[in-house]
């Protein structure tokens, strides 16, 4: 029998994740900035064109603002060691149930739907940028510390989140925006949802894989498919 997977509450995968964090943000925002709407910290995907402009080519478009990357994904450690050698290399299976497809037609039938999950470790890197280097220290500190406040609510939704301290930063110093940098540690679970016939139409019919080995079945003549 395949092992069931811890079951947990909430679960975010690696971009809802990112978007908890947006709203953290937005809520600080609104709540350290009220109507200073220059002030708002924008937070964006790495990263837009603008932020390289060099310096005294153009005017800064935001004074405040924090981009996100994903610098490293592995398969989740099993271990409390963040990448660890222990891993789950697998997805494990949570659970299944029937599930009625084209209901009420002539086609009408029940299928089995399994969910899936395996955990990852997850490197996030931030960028917090402003227009002088005193901004951009006054703005990581920040950030970090919205982070290092909620990470407990953070966690709710993730196996862990941890701070994983500073790095150097991308930019030089002839571009418009200075910058400090630091990455958080996460590990997330995925979640995927299998219909088996679903599943078995795409291997015959599109990856042309033969629909004994499908049935986990090999017929004559073919070898090596261990």
């Amino acid at each position: 029998m395949p092992k069931i997977a811890e079951r947990k509450r909430h679960l975010w995968n690696e971009i809802e994740l990112i978007d908890k964090v947006h709203d953290i943000i937005e809520a600080y925002n609104t709540v350290m900035y009220e109507n200073e709407k220059d002030d708002y910290i924008l937070f964006v995907a790495a990263y837009p064109d603008w932020v390289f402009d060099l310096t005294g080519e153009s005017t800064p478009r935001r004074t405040k603002i924090i981009c996100y990357d994903i610098t490293k994904k592995d398969s989740g450690s099993l271990g409390p060691n963040q990448f660890d050698r222990s891993k789950r290399i697998r997805p494990v299976e949570m659970g299944s149930s029937g599930v009625v497809i084209n209901e009420g037609e002539n086609d009408e039938k029940t299928v089995v739907r399994t969910e899936l999950a395996k955990p990852y470790d997850i490197i996030y890197r931030f960028d917090c940028m402003a227009p002088t280097d005193r901004g951009s220290m006054e703005l990581v500190r920040t950030f970090e510390r919205m982070l290092e406040i909620h990470g407990k609510y953070l966690e709710t939704g993730c196996k862990r989140f941890i701070y994983n301290g500073r790095r150097p930063s991308y930019f030089n110093r002839d571009t418009r925006y200075k910058s400090r940098t630091c990455e958080f540690f996460a590990q997330v679970e995925e979640h995927w949802f299998t219909i088996d016939d679903r599943i078995e139409e795409i291997n015959v019919k599109y990856l042309d894989i033969p629909a004994l080995l499908v049935l986990g079945e090999r017929p004559s003549g073919v070898v090596g498919m261990e």
